[in-house]
């Protein structure tokens, strides 16, 4: 049986509408007799419409045309006509939900899946959307009844066992949780979505603390060779390994890639910061908080590092800014406090 992947997120491709005409203003050149317009990407759909104002599958496919444009509001008000033309066809219910979902109207997607399913309980698009929906706001027993509806219809279906598997996460059953992700891996033909399993594998056996992995983590980066999240957490294992010169390399990896990358930026800080290396680490921090101005951990963590340093002026700014995006977050408090407290033992 075909193998369906869906996700809820729809691809918002882009595609230039402008007239075609840019080549023909060379040298100021208008001559309308060699020139050749270029109708919009829409007139297909909106003349079969124009010919046939009642035929509800015109409307239908010019909504997933601007559903692929991103033009989700447009899509919503051609499925609402082709519902209105013809209420019995589940493929407008499913492609309503998603120009819907894609503009966070969450419920009516929910209502146009159910609606979906009503109609053609075979609907494996309608039910791997559903439980994918449940399991985003964690009704989890709502989503698992989907799950075992769609491995009923394609029982090698790897998107069904990865909601699984994303669901006995959320019920922190790890074990459960692996096996679906394992089974989902094994059946994804997909390299993207497939290291996606791979990482999150990896952060499972991870917790676990076994070496395996790592394994993982490699088998995640050799589909997704550029992706700075899976060496990132690879930089985590070796860290909490106590690792640190492994972590070090890994993360200067992943600075090669985004030197912005703010979680590496912020363990490099770290592991300097433990290494005793305060400078080095006040450059990390500081580079944190550029590429994030909001970042408060690595705002109260550069005060940590000035203070080690005996920079008490630059520390209690640090410990400021921390403060200035919650006040109330009590590491920078105790943190000026006990530089305060010690300028006036000092005085006195």
């Amino acid at each position: 049986m075909k193998k369906t992947l869906v996700f809820l997120s729809v691809a918002a491709l882009a595609f230039s509408c402008n007239s075609g005409n840019e080549g023909n203003l060379e040298n100021g050149n208008n001559n309308s007799g060699n020139r050749q317009e270029t109708k919009p990407q829409t007139s297909p759909y909106s003349q079969r419409i124009k010919e046939n104002p009642n035929d509800p599958q015109a409307y239908y496919e010019r909504a997933k045309f601007r559903i692929e444009q991103g033009k989700f509001g447009e899509a919503t008000a051609d499925l609402d006509k082709a519902v209105s033309l013809d209420s019995l066809n589940p493929e407008y219910y499913l492609a309503r939900g998603e120009a819907y979902y894609s503009i966070n109207k969450s419920r009516e997607a929910r209502d146009n899946w159910k609606r979906c399913v009503t109609l053609d309980p075979n609907s494996l698009d309608c039910h791997l959307k559903l439980a994918q929906l449940f399991m985003l706001v964690e009704s989890v027993n709502e989503s698992f009844d989907h799950i075992e509806k769609a491995l009923e219809l394609d029982p090698t279906n790897a998107e069904a066992y990865f909601i699984g598997g994303m669901n006995y996460r959320s019920l922190k059953d790890t074990n459960l949780a692996i096996e679906y992700f394992q089974k989902s891996v094994d059946l994804d033909e997909n390299k993207l979505s497939a290291s996606r399993t791979y990482e999150i594998l990896g952060v499972l056996y991870a917790a676990k603390g076994e070496d395996i992995a790592l394994d993982y983590y490699q088998n995640a980066l050799n589909n997704d060779p550029d992706n700075t999240n899976i060496r990132y957490n690879i930089g985590v294992f070796y860290q909490d390994r106590q690792e640190f010169n492994k972590a070090i390399e890994t993360y200067t990896g992943v600075l090669q890639i985004n030197p912005q990358h703010e979680p590496s930026l912020y363990s490099m800080g770290y592991l300097h910061l433990e290494l005793g290396e305060n400078q080095k680490a006040v450059e990390y921090f500081t580079r944190a908080v550029s590429a994030d101005p909001e970042y408060i951990q690595a705002w109260y963590a550069r005060g940590v590092a000035f203070e080690k340093m005996g920079d008490v002026e630059r520390a209690k700014e640090s410990y400021r800014r921390a403060l200035k995006i919650l006040n109330t977050f009590q590491p920078a408090i105790d943190g000026l406090y006990r530089l305060e407290a010690g300028e006036a033992a000092t005085a006195n």
